[in-house]
Parts: C-alpha cells; structure tokens; sequence
C-alpha cells in the first residue's frame, strides 16, 4: 500500500484512502465469507 498526494482534502484524513484498499483487496468479501452470519434481530 503505497500513500500519494491527493487533491481531495476531507475531514476524514485517509479513511477513503484505506476503504478504497479493503476493496481492492475484496477484505469485505473475505469477511463475509468467514465471518458467522448476524442474526436479524441485530440488524434492526
């Protein structure tokens, strides 16, 4: 993971940096395929 200049400045300071990562790496995918379901009790 390699850090470059960016014009876009936000309040966030590199979060949409790093999520942009976790989809170039499908990290979600590999969660959702290991990680228990939650229950739908959770969700509401």
């Amino acid at each position: 993971m390699k850090v470059r200049y960016s014009n876009n400045i936000n309040a966030f300071g590199g979060v949409n940096f790093v999520l942009q990562e976790f989809d170039k790496l499908k990290i979600g995918n590999i969660l959702y395929d290991n990680l228990p379901s939650l229950s739908p009790k959770v969700l509401l």
